[in-house]
């Protein structure tokens, strides 16, 4: 963390904690050149907040890797604390999203199928559910169709789960 002890501009401070907190949601981010420091500096930075926001460090024990003025540890903490519940929540869906798909958005449409192959007259009405999920790193589409009873069925068995009817 030697990197820091030479930084007195508080904007090239703010600038550095900013960054690191964003690695933690895209570890593909390439610090810009008005950043004067390494992705291995800004992921030190960032693995130093994740411990924080998993509560492994302390407020005074996460300072204590920060050799920077005392007056700028404040700042520390205030980039960090006004990010943590962010922070919080992609960490815990990473973990979530590692043994199980976690759905990022979803999309519908509804059809109207006016006969088949078989029969003419035959009428009935799909809904097609597309989910958008990762799992891990990799993301994949998890596709439902479903008729209008087994749709109202699910939406009940939601609102049930969140307590819509309550």
């Amino acid at each position: 963390m030697d990197f820091l002890k030479d930084i007195d501009n508080r904007d090239e401070l703010l600038t550095i904690l900013y960054a690191a907190i964003e690695r933690i949601y895209k570890k593909d981010l390439i610090p810009t050149k008005n950043i004067k420091v390494s992705v291995d500096e800004l992921d030190y930075v960032a693995n130093i907040f994740i411990q924080y926001c998993s509560n492994q460090l302390n407020k005074s024990e996460m300072l204590d890797y920060f050799p920077i003025n005392p007056n700028k540890k404040d700042f520390v903490f205030k980039a960090i604390e006004a990010r943590k519940l962010d922070v919080c929540k992609y960490l815990m869906n990473e973990h979530n999203s590692r043994n199980i798909p976690l759905m990022k958005s979803f999309d519908w449409n509804i059809q109207f199928i006016v006969g088949n192959s078989s029969l003419a007259s035959y009428r009935e009405q799909l809904a097609t559910l597309n989910f958008e999920c990762r799992k891990g790193s990799k993301f994949e589409t998890i596709s439902m169709e479903m008729d209008k009873s087994s749709l109202e069925s699910a939406i009940k068995s939601l609102e049930n789960c969140i307590g819509v009817n309550e």
